[in-house]
């Protein structure tokens, strides 16, 4: 829409709701949050990289250290197709293999007879779909493979050039794996591509991407190289809530609880709790008299981290008590005190 405006390379990301018509379950949702990043107008592996540390800020910020990021290259699936001899068969073979992890791999390879590969054909790709080791170890065992063909060279030196250039920002690739198996069923990507599996959880992948060069073709721009990755919000939330990594401060509503034990108590306590709010500090009051156990079960339950107690005493001396609920501690002490503690 903006195409005459836009100073290329461009970058963007954006959160927004996406749907899908899949069959709802835990971590597969019909209607869910995503975030996704986008770099276009340049094809520089550059891209790819900063895509990479750009998940492993993300992860280190939100406390998730167990993952990995599975990184591929469609070009890698075309040479392995090629070499088995069924060249122009790599859409099919990509749509089957995505499946590996979620059904296995005889019925991977069901898939693919249905798909018109022959049994001799598949038997093949077992030595293939089995390599293990580290990356660097994968990696070499993929170009004893793929030998001289063409796409699979190709798609090898854009891994080389991705993992020397984090090189060269002295990232520590630690998280970064190499899986031949690697397809993203979607059929527009053209290069990389990316998966992100959090281990020793329940849910499957939280995020994926990829290189789609030819994608903007569809809607009146070619010629346009564009690659991305997309955050599956919701998924992160059930790894996070699953690994119990939500700091208790999230969940805060309020920093201070003020008290109501009668209706002259509440006059007094609603003068206090406009100036605290005035102050820019989260207050409120509890809205009914009631016993002062029931208001501080309350403030607990709520997590609210301090209580404020405004009764007749507090209101003869100017001095109120504040309660901190995590240590127990209770001062007395006036307003300009209180403010500064809930400030800090």
């Amino acid at each position: 829409m903006n195409r005459n405006e836009i100073t290329l390379p461009f970058r963007r990301y954006q959160i927004q709701p996406v749907w899908r018509a899949d069959r709802p379950q835990k971590g597969r949702y019909q209607e869910f949050y995503q975030c996704d990043a986008d770099i276009i107008g340049t094809n520089s592996a550059i891209c790819e990289a900063e895509i990479i540390l750009m998940i492993s800020e993300s992860f280190a910020i939100l406390g998730i250290t167990d993952y990995l990021i599975k990184i591929n290259h469609r070009s890698i699936l075309k040479a392995i197709v090629e070499q088995l001899g069924v060249p122009g068969k790599e859409n099919d073979y990509a749509i089957a293999i995505d499946k590996l992890d979620k059904i296995g791999t005889d019925k991977v390879f069901d898939e693919l007879k249905n798909r018109g590969f022959k049994v001799s054909t598949i038997e093949k790709l077992r030595p293939i779909i089995s390599l293990s080791g580290s990356t660097a170890e994968k990696v070499k065992l993929m170009e004893d493979i793929i030998g001289d063909n063409k796409s699979g060279k190709e798609g090898l030196a854009s891994l080389h050039e991705i993992f020397e250039i984090l090189d060269d920002m002295d990232f520590q690739i630690t998280n970064l794996q190499f899986d031949q198996n690697l397809a993203r069923g979607l059929s527009y990507y053209t290069g990389i591509t990316f998966e992100v599996i959090v281990n020793k959880v329940s849910v499957g992948s939280v995020c994926g991407g990829g290189r789609y060069d030819n994608l903007t073709g569809a809607f009146g721009m070619p010629d346009i190289p564009g690659t991305g990755i997309s955050f599956g919000i919701d998924r992160i939330y059930d790894v996070m809530q699953e690994l119990d990594l939500f700091p208790k401060e999230v969940f805060e509503t309020s920093k201070v609880l003020i008290t109501n034990f009668d209706q002259k108590s509440q006059k007094f306590a609603l003068r206090t709790l406009s100036k605290i709010r005035a102050e820019g500090i989260n207050c409120e009051i509890y809205p009914d008299h009631t016993k002062l156990k029931k208001q501080f079960n309350y403030a607990d339950k709520k997590l609210i981290p301090y209580v404020l107690l405004v009764g007749p005493e507090e209101i003869q001396s100017g001095e109120f008590s504040l309660k901190n609920m995590s240590t127990g501690e209770q001062v007395s002490i006036n307003l300009e005190g209180v403010i500064e503690i809930l400030k800090q």
